[in-house]
């Protein structure tokens, strides 16, 4: 945006996610759940508000970018990517309010839970591309002549 002489937007727009921010603070941070979340902290609140703050922040850039650069600054498979990242983590969240093993054992499962799912997906709708695997082939090899 700032390219075709619109960098005032830039400031209206994290304006507009500053302010949105604050209203959200103000209203979930005291809410004691919010949805399926305890909230009894507001640390909770405090991280959603500033979630969707940022999402918001996020559709006005590409929206401007769209309007003012005629083009959209994604590619189709960052869809597949997005996809593939809701699905495990509605899969952990349903495990996180059914298993009881220990805080530390269950951050361990939720994680590897999340990952093995994660990386299954992201390999089944092919969103890797040659610089991806050849990223993982590079990571495999330092891993694996680690313990060699």
């Amino acid at each position: 945006i700032k390219v075709v002489g619109k960098s005032n937007l830039i400031l209206i727009n994290i304006t507009i996610a500053s302010i949105l921010n604050a209203i959200l603070n103000y209203l979930f941070i005291p809410m004691d759940k919010i949805l399926f979340m305890d909230n009894s902290l507001g640390l909770n609140g405090a991280a959603l508000a500033t979630t969707i703050s940022m999402i918001v922040l996020s559709f006005l850039f590409v929206f401007q970018t769209k309007r003012y650069l005629g083009f959209i600054p994604f590619r189709r498979k960052m869809l597949g990517v997005f996809i593939a990242s809701i699905i495990p983590l509605l899969i952990t969240l349903y495990l996180r309010k059914n298993i009881y093993l220990g805080r530390i054992i269950e951050v361990f499962i939720l994680f590897f839970a999340f990952i093995s799912i994660y990386f299954f997906l992201i390999y089944f709708i092919k969103a890797f591309d040659k610089n991806d695997l050849a990223m993982l082939n590079a990571l495999k090899d330092k891993v694996v002549n680690r313990f060699k």
